[in-house]
């Protein structure tokens, strides 16, 4: 009865959610229809000047100040489309209605709040709100000393810098960057060794190596740096460019199980995971990505790794219902995340599914190896002319490709087993691509 009574609170809250979410894009598509300005791509947000509560016009400074210091802080983050001063200042004095506002400057978040000065104390409020629904994301309120107006600051663009980064990449994950360290040059140091990571290059993963050192030094106790570096020594691994790939394995590992301990077993588990996984050791690194679901069950990060692992271990049908939960939870995903999800229907034999998925990565990117998986599906569907049509276009795009080049891009996949990709070249030999 329990387990019943489990599965049914379980079903009613991705219910709710459902409904909820078709309800607030329904909101967002209403609103960039009214919006002055497209929205950017990336998060956007407005810092409205902060609201003098002191009754003093002479502590206006307190309140104009504290919105420039965060919007500085923000405009930082090159992830984040920041509103400038003299644009968002111009509501100042003026009744707050935050979708107009969001409409007239093409933000999907704004900030508003107010600032208090008693004496030697300063109180403080803040809001962050999403323009399109009215949904408030955070409320802050601070009853300080003045002396810490300062760390005041701080902590709220840590907040805000929390919630659009966890709308940007993870969900989860970019909430517990902010939260796992009070020093914004070790957050700062932080972003920088993810970024490069994100970008997968050779010397990407050195600048990532020496960006999470610099934020390890600033803070020993963050445990996402040494996120970070694993990550700088397993993926050279993964794509095949590491000179030493047992050493960096090895290290990767080391420093993975550092984030473990720091972060009382939040982060850590997904590196380890991949680890296992790049080792082909399927069924151990399956069971640690559940345990990292288990833990942060909103991560999308950790949801998109365990269905790469499903798929690479031969179980697309379980893979497919993993990566679709990522996209749920990151609306603004990593582009490799759908071509991903396309591989894997192709793999479980839904061919429509997966020429959907890469023609919708096509509008992102397209990976050049995706074209192959758009020809092959087209092949499977029997639409002999558009995969040679989408073949000739690929030999455009990349003159050397072949069925040969196709198998060596995927043969150093940690597949374990290749069947998928014998089905995939005899389509490929039909659409016309060369020997």
């Amino acid at each position: 009865a329990a387990a019943v009574l489990a599965l049914a609170a379980v079903g009613g809250y991705f219910g709710w959610n459902y409904y909820e979410q078709r309800a607030a894009e329904a909101a967002l598509a209403v609103f960039e229809q009214e919006a002055d300005y497209p929205l950017p791509e990336r998060p956007s947000i407005a810092i409205l000047a902060f609201e003098n509560l002191s009754g003093d016009p002479e502590q206006e400074y307190f309140g104009d100040s504290l919105s420039e210091n965060i919007l500085t802080g923000l405009a930082g983050v090159d992830d984040l489309f920041v509103i400038a001063r003299n644009s968002s200042f111009q509501y100042k004095g003026k009744p707050v209605d935050v979708r107009k506002i969001g409409r007239e400057l093409g933000v999907r978040y704004v900030l508003e709040g107010s600032v208090q000065k008693v004496e030697n104390r300063v109180r403080v409020t803040a809001q962050l709100i999403d323009a399109a629904t009215g949904q408030h994301l955070w409320a802050g309120r601070y009853d300080r000393e003045l002396e810490f107006w300062f760390a005041i600051q701080d902590e709220i663009t840590l907040k805000i810098l929390g919630e659009l980064l966890g709308e940007l990449h993870r969900g989860e994950t970019s909430r517990a960057v902010v939260s796992g360290t009070k020093n914004l040059e070790a957050l700062a140091a932080f972003y920088r060794a993810y970024k490069h990571i994100i970008r997968w290059g050779k010397k990407d993963m050195l600048l990532a190596r020496e960006w999470s050192r610099k934020a390890i030094a600033l803070d020993p106790n963050y445990p996402l740096p040494y996120s970070t570096l694993a990550w700088s020594y397993i993926l050279p691994v993964f794509f095949g460019f590491s000179d030493s790939p047992g050493e960096d394995l090895l290290q990767g590992g080391e420093h993975a199980k550092k984030a473990l301990e720091l972060s009382s077993g939040t982060e850590g588990l997904v590196e380890i995971g991949y680890i296992q996984m790049i080792k082909k050791e399927h069924t151990q690194a399956i069971a640690t990505l559940e345990k990292a679901v288990a833990v942060r069950p909103s991560d999308a990060r950790t949801h998109a790794f365990l269905s790469r692992t499903l798929d690479y271990n031969g179980q697309p049908a379980e893979a497919i219902p993993e990566m679709k939960i990522a996209l749920r939870l990151a609306p603004f995903y990593p582009k490799w995340w759908l071509s991903a999800l396309a591989l894997t229907y192709f793999n479980n034999r839904q061919y429509e599914k997966a020429l959907e998925a890469c023609l919708n990565s096509r509008k992102r990117g397209l990976p050049l190896w995706l074209r192959g998986t758009i020809i092959a599906s087209y092949m499977a569907l029997g639409k002999e002319a558009e995969a040679r049509a989408e073949v000739r276009k690929y030999l455009v795009a990349e003159p050397d490709a072949s069925l040969a080049a196709t198998r060596k891009i995927f043969k150093p996949w940690p597949y374990r087993e290749f069947s998928w990709l014998d089905r995939k070249i005899e389509f490929l030999r039909k659409a016309g691509l060369p020997e």
